[in-house]
């Protein structure tokens, strides 16, 4: 990572959902949530990023909606880093 830093190349690495993430997800204002409206009918995703440490995390959620919505009602989150 260093490499391409010092190469100026940037680059999204996922992160995993440890403590100190999913503390910093559950910390982003509701406000802040941008609708994502190009997302299949079936679901609805949304938006938005935050700080962890000095690097932003940027965190998409989903979740079902309709029927389906009863297999996983709740907001499934996918944090990246920059």
């Amino acid at each position: 990572m260093a490499r391409l830093q010092a190469a100026g190349w940037t680059y999204p690495i996922g992160v995993r959902q440890q403590t100190p993430v999913k503390a910093a997800i559950l910390a982003i204002p509701e406000a802040d949530w941008q609708t994502l409206p190009d997302y299949p009918e079936t679901g609805e995703a949304q938006i938005s990023e935050t700080m962890l440490g000095s690097r932003r995390l940027i965190v998409r959620r989903t979740r079902l909606v309709g029927a389906q919505a009863e297999l996983w009602p709740d907001w499934r989150h996918f944090a990246f880093r920059d």
